[in-house]
């Protein structure tokens, strides 16, 4: 069996960590400027998750009209 080198066991831990490190040094403005634009991102790409929350919302708030279910 092949064994990594011990520096790469926690490589991806350590990547995160340094990832969630420097987020946390952005100016707030900012984080809600990357997480709108990963919101809409993710929106693009899951398009079938839609149709769940579309219907979930429908669900939970029968009394919404269409224009306040979509913001």
């Amino acid at each position: 069996m092949i064994q990594k080198p011990p520096f790469l066991k926690y490589a991806f831990s350590w990547i995160i960590y340094s990832i969630s490190w420097i987020m946390a040094q952005l100016p707030y403005r900012l984080l809600i400027l990357i997480g709108k634009g990963l919101g809409k991102f993710i929106r693009l790409v899951l398009k079938s998750r839609r149709k769940v929350v579309a219907i979930n919302l429908d669900i939970c708030f029968p009394d919404l009209n269409p224009i306040e279910k979509s913001t």
